[in-house]
């Protein structure tokens, strides 16, 4: 997050941008108002989260990472995105919950993709 250039807490809407980005003309361009993007980053496909977990085998323990991605609506309702961890159980791939105005700690980490 302090490479994003956020010391303090950040939204989800301002890592990732929300449905309710638009253009320099004012066109809707959703997920395109996060910082990422700004940066010269990509959102990632959501296909990158199991792939990388079963390539990232030695994933620090404690280690969490957030893919930077357009939130997937779950049977609950709830936005969410994968995260990738290794805790005394092992390595897993899990969600949580993401919505635009949730905040993140600074000292959280987030996987973006690199424009090819």
């Amino acid at each position: 997050m302090a490479d994003l250039g956020f010391p303090e807490a950040a939204t989800t809407g301002d890592i990732v941008g929300t449905d309710y980005d638009t253009d320099h003309n004012g066109i809707p361009a959703p997920f395109t108002g996060g910082r990422g993007r700004q940066l010269g980053l990509e959102l990632c496909p959501p296909e990158i989260a199991p792939e990388y977990r079963l390539k990232y085998k030695n994933q620090p323990l404690d280690d969490l990472l957030f893919v930077a991605m357009k939130p997937i609506i779950t049977s609950d309702g709830e936005p969410r995105l994968f995260v990738l961890g290794h805790n005394a159980d092992g390595l897993f791939l899990d969600t949580i919950r993401a919505r635009p105005d949730d905040k993140w700690h600074p000292n959280k980490k987030f996987i973006f993709c690199l424009h090819a």
